[in-house]
């Protein structure tokens, strides 16, 4: 395949590292960096220009989650695209909402965006290139899977085609990743990684954007997205690790397809009770969920982590995924006390009471205490209904959190400190996790009297249950044994 000739609507020309993978032409193409160093535009644009420049070809776009395809890839699609190649352009927002994503050239070829869970759907024989966006988040692990990228390889096999190429946008990818194995030192041959960096592309950006960045990160943060190259591996260890058991806590039951698209579904409530939407706000990665307690069982319903939003922008995507997963459902919003006490984010009142939320945010005692508040109720086990802590396979970020994400930060001598690590990502879920515990679990009867424990529970150690939470006093289960034995 011969190189590849830049024809793009980059604002002022690609940068250097955009230049060079725009023209490679290995089978094999990894676009990895920080993040707003033209990762994503690079990759979009080349799969663009492959599609105009040779006839009756599909390519392929596809994002581990559909949600992420219509909130994140799309619409940067939509601001780099050429619409007058294009037989059927409409609006950024008819196209999300269609069954089939797929626009169509007037040359024979078509793109399509697809959502790739965990295998992957590659279609027909005419297939020309694959596109892998967002394929690793450094802060949160998430992770286009083996079988994915295996997959989209074995598609691209034909020797006779005009071009064949799978091009891979993700940040810095860790050297304990499969993929290093690929694409690393002694990576395969055909295979080749680019490595952007930030300061190149500070032109194309706009006004503002690297200080909102940086305004969110600590140093440590800072140095861990900012440098090109290999990530380290991550270290310390899990917060939750050693009590949330997957085929314990996780139950797919909890929700209800209603269509064929994977974000067609409802979940699977009881509408006597409220159901409880938890905010973690910030710009660089706000985290929402939602759940709810039914007799003595807590369960995580659903999530929503959009990045780069500001409260205002994710609000109305909040109200709309409750409408669509939790229709005719009592809601009630609760929060962290910061975010509507501290000096800096305090207009984040005002933004609540403009949609007639007024969430409720107590003081944190301790994120320590918190957190073992957790994982005492996660220990425990409610008759006749399994683990009084339960989550939906519709958290899938949230139950990387409790897997292994969330994890204890440690000192300079590598022991583990008595806080959880700021890492900017799974700190952020789990805090909306904590939320819960600290505004709904943590609240006593005469503060909340709708939320009540039945009698029968009254047998994991004390009928006083809120009170035994609020002090802190560990209580042991008569039934069943604690997760990590």
């Amino acid at each position: 395949m011969r190189a590849l000739e830049v024809r793009s609507r980059f604002p002022k020309g690609p940068n250097l590292s955009q230049a060079r993978f725009m023209a490679c032409a290995a089978h094999q193409q990894l676009f990895m960096g920080p993040p707003a160093c033209g990762k994503s535009q690079g990759v979009l644009e080349k799969l663009q220009w492959a599609a105009a420049a040779y006839p009756n070809n599909e390519v392929v776009i596809g994002q581990r989650v559909r949600l992420d395809l219509v909130q994140n890839t799309i619409p940067h699609f939509w601001r780099i695209a050429v619409p007058e190649l294009y037989s059927n352009w409409c609006s950024r927002e008819k196209f999300a909402n269609k069954h089939d994503m797929v626009l169509y050239l007037h040359n024979g070829s078509y793109i399509r965006f697809t959502g790739l869970a965990d295998s992957g759907d590659f279609g027909s024989a005419n297939l020309g290139a694959i596109g892998l966006m967002e394929c690793y988040h450094p802060l949160g692990g998430k992770s286009i899977s083996k079988e994915v990228y295996f997959a989209g390889d074995k598609a691209l096999r034909n020797p006779n085609a005009a071009f064949r190429f799978l091009a891979i946008d993700s940040n810095r990818i860790p050297r304990n990743h499969w993929l290093y194995k690929e694409f690393g030192e002694n990576g395969k041959p055909g295979h080749e990684v680019f490595f952007p960096t930030w300061d190149e592309n500070r032109p194309n950006l706009p006004r503002g954007f690297v200080a909102a960045l940086e305004a969110n990160w600590t140093e440590g943060q800072r140095a861990a997205m900012m440098q090109p190259g290999w990530g380290e591996v991550i270290s310390g260890h899990p917060v939750y690790g050693e009590t949330f058991m997957p085929g314990l806590h996780i139950n797919e039951a909890l929700s209800e397809r209603t269509g064929k698209d994977e974000d067609e579904w409802v979940a699977v409530v009881d509408r006597a009770e409220p159901v409880y939407v938890c905010w973690d706000t910030g710009y660089v990665q706000p985290w929402v969920t939602w759940h709810q307690v039914i007799g003595g069982q807590w369960r995580c319903l659903g999530e929503l982590l959009p990045s780069f939003k500001l409260l205002d922008a994710l609000i109305p995507m909040v109200l709309a995924y409750t409408e669509k997963h939790f229709p005719y459902c009592a809601v009630r919003h609760c929060t962290g006390y910061d975010v509507v006490h501290h000096k800096d984010t305090g207009v984040a009142t005002s933004t609540f009471a403009q949609y007639g939320i007024s969430p409720i945010c107590r003081p944190t005692r301790s994120v320590r205490d918190e957190v073992e508040q957790i994982i005492r109720y996660m220990s425990r086990l409610v008759p006749g209904q399994g683990a009084a802590f339960q989550i939906s396979t519709r958290c899938p970020a949230t139950i990387e959190v409790l897997r292994h994400g969330y994890r204890w930060a440690e000192n300079r001598e590598g022991r583990v400190g008595e806080i959880p690590q700021k890492d900017g990502f799974f700190e952020h879920g789990a805090d909306s996790v904590r939320h819960f515990a600290i505004n709904v679990l943590g609240l006593s009867p005469q503060d909340h009297r709708r939320f009540t424990f039945p009698e029968s529970y009254a047998s994991y150690g004390s009928k006083r249950t809120h009170s035994s939470f609020r002090s802190g006093r560990q209580q042991t289960p008569r039934y069943g044994v604690r997760a990590n034995g």
